[in-house]
Formats: structure tokens, C-alpha cells, sequence
């Protein structure tokens, strides 16, 4: 693929992403008055699995910590959510450490109700945009090369719920990504310096921007919610998600979230 292209789509996938932003903003307004709104702080621990083939493909594992900050409105017939979120954590290769970090400064989706004749199920179908970067630092390793994934995405998100008790519901969210904006460390850089500051940091996951499909550039995510009373009453919501992402450019990247959390609402109406 030419890089005229790569630019060329990638302007594409930005225009994309913003016009899902306007079009969300303008149906919020369509149905305001019938919304259910309810925000969350999700806490989560994760069992980590990163390979990263620009260094040796060595398996490094680990405990992450994240927090996610999120925001669901929604009717009988549509689920808008968006979400901010920060994990981070350390991972080993025997016995040699690796800082890794995972920003998701913005993620957004607008789901559609399909299949309304099923009383006791709903189900739900919509694009989702996200921006995501993950940050991993081999401190023992290679500590003068940074290494990087980011993935600029959007995709398709499925919802699907169901009541299984008196004030007890299952809900199951599913992602894939269809189209992504990757950025990748160059393969050959014996020589290259870096700067370890957050501007810098920040700079580097952005720089030489690529479009790819999900051939190239994946992460899918299954992730299921036990919600015990709602109602009237603040509910208790546990849940489990499981998120496998990959990159082959420029040279193969994987890593597997397994994580169990509690999300804690503040906000219900």
C-alpha cells in the first residue's frame, strides 16, 4: 500500500470517526426524553500476556491495575456509551520487569436495538470509535528503546442482555474492530534515541500513523455484567472481560487481558 493511500484512508477513518460523533450527538437529541442515564467508576485486576516480536518474542506476564470512567444513556431502542480508562502495571520475563501502560483517552458508541420481539432479551448493534495507546517499557531488557501500540479504532459493538432473576440481569458486550490508525516502532533502531517525557511519549504513539484492516490490526473484546438490583436502588455490578488485541506491522505484536472487576455506580437516573 502506497503512502498517499495510507493517508489518504487514514483521513478517511478520522472523518468517519467524527461523523459518528455528530450523528451521536444528534440522535441523543431525538430521544432525550425517554433516556436512562448511568455512570460508573469500573475497578479491575488483569492477568497480562504481551508478546512483542521487535524484541526476541519473548512471553512477558503480569498483574494490571485499571480504572475506567463510564457513561451509559440509553432507551428501550438505543445505548449510547462513552468511556475514559487508564491501566497499568508490571510484567516479567524471568524474573526481568517491564512497565507497561494503556491509555483509552476516548471511546464511544451508539448501538441500535435489532430483534424487538424477544421480550426477555434485548439486543443491541452499533459502531464504536476508540483511541487507545499502549505503552511498554523493558526497564532490564532494553531500556534505551521504548516499545509502543496504538491503535486508533473503529468497529462494530454488540450488546446483548437478559433478566435471570428478581432485580438480577446479565449483560454481554462484545467489540471488534474493523478499521484501525496503528502506530508501531520502526523495526531497525540500533541507533535511535529517545526522550522519556509524557509529551515525547506521546509524540512517539502518534508519529507515522497507518491505516490497516483487521487482517493487520485487531482487538476484539468479550466482556460479561452481573447487575444485582436496580430499580430504585444504586445496583452492584460485577464483571469479567476478556480482550485480545494483535499487530503485524511492522513486526508481530499480541497481548490478553483476562480481567475481573467491580463497577461502582455514582450516578442512576
Amino acid at each position: 500500500m502506497s503512502k498517499n493511500t495510507t493517508t489518504l484512508n487514514g483521513n478517511l477513518l478520522i472523518a468517519i470517526i467524527l461523523g459518528l460523533l455528530i450523528s451521536t450527538a444528534t440522535s441523543f437529541g431525538q430521544f432525550q426524553d425517554s433516556l436512562h442515564k448511568f455512570s460508573s467508576l469500573d475497578i479491575g485486576f488483569a492477568h497480562r500476556m504481551m508478546k512483542e516480536n521487535l524484541f526476541r518474542g519473548l512471553l512477558h506476564e503480569g498483574i494490571t491495575i485499571g480504572f475506567l470512567y463510564s457513561n451509559r444513556s440509553f432507551d428501550n431502542e438505543h445505548i449510547c456509551d462513552w468511556n475514559v480508562g487508564l491501566t497499568a502495571g508490571i510484567l516479567q520475563w524471568n524474573g526481568a520487569l517491564t512497565i507497561t501502560a494503556d491509555a483509552v483517552p476516548f471511546d464511544i458508541g451508539y448501538s441500535f436495538r435489532y430483534a424487538p420481539r424477544l421480550e426477555k432479551f434485548k439486543f443491541y448493534v452499533g459502531p464504536y470509535a476508540r483511541l487507545q495507546m499502549t505503552w511498554n517499557e523493558m526497564m532490564q531488557l532494553d531500556a534505551q528503546h521504548p516499545y509502543w501500540f496504538t491503535q486508533h479504532q473503529l468497529g462494530i459493538r454488540h450488546w446483548a442482555s437478559c433478566l435471570v432473576g428478581e432485580e438480577k440481569t446479565l449483560t454481554l458486550k462484545n467489540d471488534l474492530s474493523l478499521f484501525s490508525l496503528t502506530s508501531r516502532p520502526e523495526e531497525w533502531r540500533d541507533y535511535a534515541t529517545y526522550t522519556f517525557n509524557f509529551w515525547e511519549i506521546i509524540k512517539y504513539m502518534n508519529e507515522r500513523l497507518k491505516f490497516l484492516t483487521a487482517f493487520d490490526a485487531l482487538r476484539f473484546s468479550t466482556r460479561l455484567e452481573y447487575q444485582v438490583g436496580f430499580g430504585g436502588a444504586i445496583p452492584v455490578v460485577y464483571f469479567f472481560e476478556v480482550t485480545y488485541r494483535r499487530c503485524n506491522s511492522p513486526a508481530p505484536y499480541q497481548d490478553l487481558h483476562e480481567t475481573l472487576g467491580l463497577i461502582i455506580p455514582f450516578y442512576q437516573q
